[in-house]
């Protein structure tokens, strides 16, 4: 790179936007690789996708550009009192997620790194393990487990 626009924070952004747009469109595809694979039983083509869907979760959690902790630390830090630090955090946590444990369920999408590897990439580790289990697919019984096993303990300190 550049040396001039490798110190470019503008350049910076665009450049892990960019990344990020290419590799969710790698996620995309390698996702619908997994349910082919569930689609057809073959347990080769699931294991593989969901290899390479972990592989790519990695990736993107290498955002150094936005992180999670950038917007925990701003969040804690605008507590008054000690006491208020836990629930500013909480309630960040939830507007970049469910916004409740009862309410719209990803409702700040932000793909920010921390964020990829605590939240997402643990939702769709789920997803590939239930699928390689051979059960006939519930998307009812995946969003219970994705609730209980990833989205409320990540909004819940």
């Amino acid at each position: 790179l550049n040396r001039t626009l490798g110190e470019n924070e503008l350049f910076k952004q665009d450049l892990a936007d960019v990344t990020r747009e290419v590799l969710q469109q790698q996620l995309a595809e390698r996702i619908e690789f997994a349910t082919l694979g569930y689609s057809l039983q073959d347990s080769m083509i699931m294991r593989k996708g969901c290899t390479d869907i972990a592989k790519i979760f990695d990736l993107l959690d290498k955002n150094e550009v936005r992180h999670l902790s950038d917007w925990l630390l701003m969040a804690r830090s605008a507590a008054v009192r000690a006491s208020e630090a836990d629930s500013f955090e909480r309630q960040a946590r939830n507007l970049l997620t469910l916004f409740s444990p009862t309410g719209e369920e990803d409702y700040g999408q932000k793909q920010w790194g921390g964020l990829i590897k605590k939240f997402y990439s643990k939702r769709w580790s789920l997803f590939c393990e239930y699928i390689q289990t051979g059960a006939r697919f519930s998307q009812i019984k995946m969003n219970e487990k994705s609730i209980s096993e990833v989205e409320v303990p990540f909004g819940h300190l």
